[in-house]
């Protein structure tokens, strides 16, 4: 099936995306602000010298420690569902009890032991005269450095990184991570000031984690070392745990001059400090006050070997990295040698252009421009981070493969609704392909998945649980474990796979037994409740509010869960009466559906559970208008509860201002779309477009407040609001263009374009809203690409009557008008598979389907760490961007 954009609906896609490079005027001092590259299956952050040497680590995908906590029964320690009842029908201490042993067996095995772990660094101190500049690995620059800028080139995939040292020397430094290979390629240029020489030490390096806070009881479970090895000119770091897994880290250095120097007595193994920050309360006008707490960390091991170069007054050389598991080769350390050596022998610019060449295809999938730069580069980012982290054998873990520093707790398997969130716009930005190692993995983990349903909840079909590892069984303690989303929600993920592509043969062999298996594990486990008449989730359950506590006990019914089993339902009827199967099945799921309990409300607005709240952990209400559409959109209350929001906090997670926007934009509410925005960036955003959460900390070096962790992997359903606020089409399959654009700084509707928007029954849609001779925003045009050859419905802009030709997707001409039929301002028509349609205002043909005002754009925006924060433009700066 054909997906790119045909040529008379493209834009200059390297002027688009290069204007949203991101820029910093100085250094970073955090780890959680380098700029991150990856080809999905390896990633890594650029320190503020782009020498790798600062915290950024090289991680890969298919890196863990263990999948589960009892190799020969993965569900060893867990109670079922019917005994947590007994428990709690025979008592407080029972329940205790049972508590307790739960958590003695998997307490903090989440967080601790599945994670995939990183490979290792590559550390490289430039010296002059001998004597080392920098200690890359402090935490802040012992002098500063000038005429700093590092800049991330999105449509090439590469950091660049330019400045001069305090005694005059000059350092470039550019760097990528190969789009189709496991390799990473750093190269530096270095000119001493006159009179001097400079060389450069580089070497691999890795902690070991077993005195980190969140690495407990490791010792005896991984083992590495790290070693010269002469004749293939390398240094290696080689892993192996108590799971079996291998793999190997290599590195190689280019350049005149350069040396493998291999020494046992210099390995070194020195304990390294990290500074954590505190703080007392919350930023709310006035700064926390701030307690920096000095931590010893770990050993860093950083072997027996290093490369060295001469001193000379000028250096030129290239660090290449490869990386290879035991999952793809039987012996990793030959496999990435033989990587390294096929690099190093590749011309250099052609392995680079080669790289170059992937994501210049990648950027001709979709693409938008709109006033706001915020917005517009926020979008391009978020296609950016997928693509860099989603396209290996296995999905990316929390945080993706980017992580703040080497012992965090969230480097996990999959956790909670954040893992599906990661792929909530891939269908509608038309890359749908950055789904599948997410699907692969669910595929995967389909045996477990079947185990937790009969095991834990005495179910039929499949349960998904919020915390698993690599084989889908589930892995975290009561409470926390009590959380039953995951199941609907990866199945309406599923549905839309269908939905965007019409691929009856994936419908009928991957989305559908899915479905169909997670409803039947629902109708299982559904608690009818004769005093009020429905079905409800089952106590305890934690969803998304209640929270790893005894609250589980107390409430029920979030509206996340509720709203999201409903949809499941409508997903699975739908698909059978699709494929014409299960009529009988499907008879009991529209009983299901009739039966059970609604989305909670207090009258006025929808909550976000039977109390009554409307402030939580997340304002999953918000989640039931989008993407559930499990609520009417004309709703009074559904209006009530978009607005509502405006009053209220953002939650204490990073997902409730996203779900605002995403809302607001099925209410049409533009204003409330780029308010509820606005205001998420100031709350969440790092500076170069990653999400966080936590407290917002001073930053005495930028002179702003910053959020504190790295949690990039729900970027995407802010993502979703602006694409939807632009062309959305679910679930009725019309397709409505501009129903809520953001609105410009300046708080007004201004220009847009997007084209590549895929919708709903496999079309791509190409338009623009441009000022009429008034002065007024107006749709001059909306182009239509069939891939599937459906019937094709449009909501009409403000038009009095529409034209609709069949065109040459090359030049444009109309090769047939188009018999088409307008009821209740819908207009419909017959389209065949691949073919171009174009609709029109019948009086005003468009003379180009491109307005002017495209041509010579301003660049959008720079972004500078630190204040002022400023833009190339006249536009001043909104939030914390």
């Amino acid at each position: 099936m054909k997906k790119g954009i045909a040529p008379i609906f493209q834009g200059d896609f390297a002027a688009i995306v290069r204007r949203q490079d991101i820029v910093y005027r100085q250094p970073p001092v955090r780890n959680a602000d380098y700029l991150p590259l990856g080809n999905g299956d390896v990633g890594m952050q650029i320190d503020p010298f782009g020498s790798q040497g600062m915290g950024g680590w090289i991680n890969k995908v298919d890196i863990w420690l263990q999948r589960h906590n009892h190799p020969e029964n993965p569900l060893a320690g867990f109670a079922t569902l019917k005994e947590w009842h007994e428990a709690r029908a025979a008592g407080e201490d029972a329940l205790k009890k049972l508590l307790a042993l739960e958590e003695a067996e998997n307490d903090h095995f989440p967080s601790q032991n599945v994670r995939p772990r990183v490979g290792g660094r590559v550390a490289s101190v430039l010296s002059v005269e001998g004597e080392a500049l920098q200690n890359i690995t402090s935490p802040a620059l012992k002098e500063p450095v000038t005429d700093y800028l590092q800049r991330l080139n999105l449509y090439d995939a590469v950091c660049e990184t330019e400045f001069t040292w305090p005694q005059n020397s000059r350092t470039q430094a550019r760097s990528y991570v190969h789009s189709n290979k496991n390799v990473t390629c750093m190269r530096f240029r270095d000119w001493a000031a006159r009179g001097k020489q400079v060389s450069r030490r580089i070497n691999l390096e890795r902690y070991r984690w077993e005195k980190g806070k969140w690495s407990q009881g490791w010792e005896g479970r991984e083992e590495f070392q790290i070693r010269g090895d002469r004749d293939n000119q390398a240094i290696l770091v080689e892993y192996s745990n108590v799971s079996g897994l291998k793999y190997a880290l290599a590195c190689t250095v280019i350049g005149a001059g350069t040396s493998l120097e291999i020494d046992p007595a210099k390995t070194r193994n020195e304990p390294v400090y990290e500074y954590t920050t505190f703080s007392k309360g919350w930023v709310d006008g006035e700064p926390p006050e701030v307690i920096r707490e000095q931590c010893l960390s770990w050993p860093l091991v950083q072997g027996d070997a290093a490369f060295v170069t001469e001193p000379a007054a000028a250096l030129d050389i290239t660090v290449i990295t490869a990386i290879v598991t035991s999952e793809e080769a039987a012996d990793p350390s030959a496999s990435a040698l033989s990587l390294l050596q096929e690099a190093r022998h590749a011309d250099g610019e052609k392995l680079e252009a080669d790289h170059r060449a992937w994501w210049h295809r990648f950027w001709m999938n979709s693409f938008l421009e709109i006033e706001d730069p915020d917005f517009e580069t926020y979008w391009y980012m978020q296609n950016y981070l997928t693509a860099s982290s989603s396209r290996g054998p296995n999905a990316p873990p929390i945080c993706q493969l980017w992580q703040q520093q080497a012992d965090w707790p969230w480097q996990g398997g999959y956790w909670d609704f954040n893992t599906p969130a990661m792929y909530i716009s891939i269908q509608s930005t038309n890359h749908p392909e950055l789904g599948d190692p997410f699907w692969k993995t669910v595929q995967r983990a389909m045996p477990g998945f079947r185990a937790n349903a009969r095991e834990l909840y005495g179910a039929r079909g499949i349960f998904m649980p919020a915390t698993y590892g690599h084989e889908g069984y589930e892995i975290a303690p009561a409470y926390w474990r009590f959380r039953y989303f995951n199941t609907f929600l990866t199945g309406m993920l599923q549905y839309w796979r269908y939905l965007y592509s019409l691929d009856e043969e994936l419908l009928a062999l991957e989305v559908y037994p899915f479905l169909k298996d997670a409803c039947r594990f629902y109708e299982d486990f559904l608690e009818w409740q004769p005093d009020l008449n429905c079905y409800s989730v089952p106590l305890p359950s934690c969803s998304l509010n209640e929270e790893g506590s005894e609250n589980s006990w107390k409430v029920r019914n979030d509206a996340f869960d509720v709203a999201g089993i409903w949809r499941l339902f409508h997903c699975a009827i739908e698909a059978s009466e699709r494929l014409d199967r299960d009529a009988q099945m499907r008879q009991g799921w529209r009983q299901m559906l009739q039966k059970l309990a609604p989305v909670p409300s207090n009258g006025k607005e929808f909550t976000i559970n039977e109390t009554g709240a409307m402030e939580g952990l997340v304002h999953t209400n918000l989640a039931a208008i989008f993407p559930m559409d499990a609520v009417d959109t004309r709703d009074p209350k559904t209006i009530a509860t978009v607005f509502a929001q405006g009053e209220l906090g953002m939650g204490r997670q990073c997902f409730t201002g996203q779900m605002w926007a995403a809302s607001a934009a099925w209410i049409e509410g533009s204003d409330i779309l780029t308010k509820a925005l606005h205001r998420w960036f100031q709350r969440h955003v790092f500076p170069h477009g990653m999400v966080g959460e936590g407290e917002i900390l001073p930053i005495p070096e930028y002179g702003r407040g910053g959020v504190t962790m790295l949690i990039n992997e729900s970027g995407p359903w802010a993502q979703a609001a602006i694409t939807e606020g632009l062309c959305r089409s679910l679930y009725d399959g019309i397709i409505r263009v501009f129903s809520a654009p953001p609105l410009s700084q300046g708080g007004k509707p201004g220009p847009a374009r997007f084209g590549g928007i895929r919708t709903v029954n496999a079309f791509l849609v190409a338009s623009e809203q441009v000022p009429d001779s008034k002065g007024q925003m107006s749709v001059s045009f909306i182009g239509i690409q069939s891939l599937a050859g459906a019937v094709c419905r449009v909501a009409l802009p403000d038009w009095e009557e529409v034209k609709v030709d069949r065109v040459d997707p090359l030049g444009g001409g109309v090769l047939e008008p188009i018999q088409a039929a307008i009821e209740e301002g819908v207009v419909t028509f017959s389209t065949v598979e691949n073919e171009t349609y174009l609709l029109y205002p019948a009086a005003r043909r468009p003379p180009r389907l491109w307005s002017e005002c495209w041509k010579d754009r301003t660049p959008p925006w720079r972004q500078y760490i630190g204040l002022p924060q400023r833009r190339e433009t006249s536009r001043p700066t909104q939030g914390a961007w």
